[in-house]
């Protein structure tokens, strides 16, 4: 379940992500591997999504730490941002 959501955050149609991200913070845990491994997307906005993610999975997603430091760097403001919040 968690790899089909981490799917559906990189797909085209705005509302379908959005479900996606909410479905993966609503699950928490189990998502977190599956949501952290988008964080190293070509596309900008997927890892600006899994930023945002990680970030309202909360506690459960602090094995993630370190990948959204790396995101600190990012070409991309939105990411940046995204992962500092």
């Amino acid at each position: 379940l968690a790899t089909a959501l981490a799917e559906a955050i990189k797909d085209d149609n705005r509302q379908v992500r959005e479900l996606a991200t909410n479905a993966a913070f609503t699950i928490g845990g189990p998502a977190v591997a599956s949501v952290a491994s988008l964080l190293n997307d070509p596309n900008p906005r997927v890892r600006a999504d899994a930023c945002w993610t990680l970030g309202m999975i909360g506690p459960a997603a602090a094995p993630t730490v370190d990948a959204l430091r790396k995101r600190l760097s990012d070409k991309d403001p939105k990411v940046r941002g995204l992962a500092a919040s």
